[in-house]
């Protein structure tokens, strides 16, 4: 499965970098870390690559990099509905619809200012940074999801287990906020679940 993963992203390098000037600069995110998150490149942004093609939206992300400089964090959008996507979800999705590779959206994550930057019909929105996104940024992408409705609160809980570090985070899977955090045994040797 992790091989899978790997080939895939492989493939949506390639299908993101198709034109680019730099010898090789590729903006992709790290499976082993988070195919969710990715570190903002030294290089980044590629003006070729990195900005709209029409001149308003060229011109709001110049303007909005000229006052909030460059962000920590690149958050990769892979679904319609913005949701933190599941590694085991992506390669079932990529080898459903391979064929049809696009290129993501990207927000621009500034975890200093808690704020997160998205960018759509040439206006930049701004919003808070979630607790739910924050722990994505500085863990990377859980091991393991589960999702299930809280009978006492009502709330739908979207809980993250990280194996090697030994966390269970549990969120308001609506809002993003942290709910509670358990410290268990780290088993650091267990397989990564897709």
């Amino acid at each position: 499965m992790v091989r899978r993963l790997l080939g895939w992203c492989v493939a949506l390098v390639l299908v993101t970098s198709v034109g680019c000037k730099k010898d090789g600069d590729k903006v992709a995110p790290d499976p082993e870390f988070s195919i969710n998150v990715l570190a903002t490149p030294e290089f980044w942004p590629r003006e070729d690559k990195d900005f709209p093609l029409d001149e308003a939206g060229r011109i709001t992300m110049e303007a909005t990099l000229e006052d909030w400089g460059r962000p920590e964090v690149l958050r990769v959008i892979w679904t319609p509905d913005r949701r933190i996507m599941r590694q085991r979800e992506m390669v079932e999705s990529l080898e459903r619809d391979g064929a049809g590779l696009r290129k993501p959206e990207f927000e621009w994550v500034y975890i200093d200012r808690m704020k997160v930057l998205r960018f759509r019909n040439n206006k930049m929105e701004e919003r808070d940074l979630d607790a739910r996104l924050l722990k994505v940024c500085e863990l990377g992408d859980p091991n393991d999801v589960k999702i299930r409705k809280d009978p006492q609160t009502g709330l739908i809980v979207e809980t993250f287990i990280y194996y090697g570090t030994g966390q269970i985070l549990y969120f308001d899977q609506q809002s993003g906020a942290l709910i509670r955090e358990d410290q268990v045994t780290p088993t650091p040797g267990m397989l990564r679940r897709l």
